[in-house]
């Protein structure tokens, strides 16, 4: 693909992105995509305190190693294709993508609000967001949330085994944390509910779960005043809680 005029007067000139692939590890280019290079157009990730998403670039490139064609098959830019090409046809989602078609128009709105004002960091979805207006999001989120669900998920195998010490684990809270349960249902009860995460991927939760724990997600106090609940509960999940409690929300039904 020809490059631009403003790419090749860029000074230093960036090298072909098939050439980067194959002079750099793992762990370098993930350094080099999370910080950027002084003294050159290559900028910092966008997304702050998000240096988990860098990996799914870095699996990319590495990628071009094995197949340098892969460096042609562009995400597209074109609306609704845009936000298919990570979420599925149906907002079905993938192990690590969120599903869509389970959540309302509402919940949508509030975490694209989020990633929009950088309250919720995400460098994927500020690339994502960028140069689609409110009403252009507005349709995308309609179409999602016409989609009806599969009625369950699949469970993972091994994972029945989890099931117990999920439930136990949702359905446990404290004066300071209420349960899972409370806010994310089933049989939700609490007055600002958080999203449904019944047949959510396991292996998102878990990562989410994580992010939350270490403190390096925030959806931002004046987007979701009992954001900061999210953080003390998984603070008080270990490894195994985690897993579990994925496990046991992705066997869940989808909730109406």
């Amino acid at each position: 693909t020809q490059r631009s005029a403003t790419v090749r007067r860029m000074l230093p000139e960036p090298p072909p992105i098939t050439e980067i692939a194959m002079d750099w590890s793992p762990a370098e280019l993930h350094w080099i995509v999370y910080n950027g290079i002084k003294m050159s157009g290559m900028p910092a990730w966008p997304g702050d305190h998000r240096a988990d998403e860098v990996w799914a670039v870095v699996a990319y490139l590495t990628d071009m190693r094995a197949d340098p064609d892969t460096a042609a098959d562009a995400s597209p830019r074109d609306g609704f294709a845009r936000c298919t090409a990570c979420h599925g046809a149906r907002g079905e989602g993938t192990d690590q993508v969120p599903r869509l078609d389970i959540l309302s128009s509402d919940d949508m709105v509030l975490a694209l609000a989020g990633f929009a004002e950088g309250t919720r960091p995400s460098g994927i979805m500020a690339e994502a967001l960028a140069g689609y207006s409110a009403a252009d999001l507005e349709g995308f989120v309609d179409r999602f949330a016409a989609y009806d669900p599969p009625e369950r998920a699949a469970l993972a195998p091994g994972a029945e085994a989890l099931v117990g010490r999920g439930l136990a684990t949702a359905t446990s809270g404290d004066p300071d944390v209420p349960a899972c349960v409370a806010c994310h249902g089933p049989g939700r009860t609490e007055a600002i509910p958080g999203p449904p995460i019944a047949g959510q991927p396991a292996a998102y939760l878990e990562t989410q779960l994580r992010l939350w724990r270490d403190d390096q997600r925030s959806t931002g106090p004046d987007i979701v005043p009992g954001a900061r609940i999210m953080t003390r509960a998984a603070q008080k999940l270990t490894d195994a809680n985690i897993s579990a409690l994925a496990a046991w929300y992705a066997g869940l039904p989808p909730a109406d």
